[in-house]
């Protein structure tokens, strides 16, 4: 048997019904449409999921390590207070910052309660974080100590964008403390 052949044995074998990977036909705005059908319905189904792995390792970042549930308490709690600013449905928050464990934090946080997630590229200056957020309009910036120094240079455009800081001892805008902010939503 040839490996294109093999290939599409297995191909066949695991979408199909009862298959780990089986696949149904749904409908999207209309469009009938390919789709996985033990796939969670939403980013924040696939989170409440991975929570079930408790005191498993969940990240690493140099000598950190998180658990699925600590990973999970700090998410929650971050949620609690981005609620509190009366983020929801369909508000878009803006996340600009390096590969920290804050990052994944945020983002599963803004999921969680059915927000927008504007990522923002790290390696961007002024202008294109200009552009991206006169665009997207978010109502809360997740930021690191290099974005923060970027958003700095066209604050005065977003005076209504609420400014969240990561890993930064002094910050150059305005900003709430990241695991400040999520103890504050722990209450």
């Amino acid at each position: 048997m040839s490996v294109v052949a093999r290939f599409k044995e297995a191909l066949e074998m695991t979408t199909a019904p009862g298959g780990l990977l089986e696949l149904t036909t749904i409908e999207r705005d209309g469009v009938p449409v390919k789709a996985f059908a033990q796939a969670p319905g939403s980013m924040r189904d696939l989170w409440a999921l991975s929570i079930g792995h408790g005191d498993a390792e969940y990240m690493v970042y140099g000598d950190e390590r998180w658990t699925y549930s600590e990973t999970a308490k700090v998410v929650a709690e971050f949620a609690g207070w981005l609620t509190q600013q009366g983020i929801g449905p369909g508000d878009h928050v803006a996340i600009a910052m390096r590969n920290y464990p804050e990052w994944m934090m945020a983002h599963w946080a803004v999921n969680s309660l059915g927000a927008a997630i504007v990522g923002m590229n790290a390696w961007w200056v002024a202008g294109e974080m200009d552009y991206a957020l006169n665009d997207s309009r978010p109502k809360v910036l997740i930021a690191d100590d290099r974005r923060l120094e970027a958003f700095a240079e066209i604050q005065h455009k977003y005076p209504n964008v609420k400014v969240v800081s990561v890993r930064e001892k002094a910050s150059p805008v305005e900003a709430v403390d990241f695991h400040a902010a999520r103890i504050e939503g722990a209450q």
